[in-house]
């Protein structure tokens, strides 16, 4: 469960800064689930787009639901973490609060678009896919 939960906050965290694409009204309303993350690859010694697959095996793999009323849920392998979310356009910002947590963290969208959120975190990159 702990695993889970660090799981869960780390692709939280991910979403750190907010690019305009070409469509830039994309809406995060929706479920995201993870499919890629930018990793180092120890075959070739460099950084790359690695899928989820690898690195989570088997697991379900994270996924970050945004509510149009402004609620959402964070979810992997049936565990579940409740949160509250506002997205300040003009900054490009998500600011979301957990509930059960009482914390909260600022994200940051590099991409996104209507099938494909990029968040950038402290040590790399997750992709994510609009499920559908």
């Amino acid at each position: 469960m702990k695993k889970i939960r660090i799981i869960l906050l780390t692709a939280l965290f991910a979403i750190i800064s907010v690019s305009c694409s070409k469509d830039g009204d994309a809406s995060l309303i929706g479920k995201w689930e993870l499919s890629h993350v930018y990793s180092y690859n120890d075959e070739n010694g460099k950084m790359e787009w690695m899928d989820a697959s690898l690195l989570f095996g088997e697991y379900e793999f994270p996924a970050l639901t945004f509510s149009s009323d402004g609620s959402g849920i964070a979810s992997s392998e049936g565990e579940r973490l409740d949160f509250i979310w506002e997205y300040d356009k003009s900054k490009k910002e998500i600011l979301i609060n957990f509930v059960s947590e009482e914390s909260f963290v600022v994200m940051v969208v590099e991409s996104l678009n209507s099938r494909e959120l990029i968040v950038v975190y402290a040590s790399g990159k997750m992709k994510f896919v609009k499920a559908d």
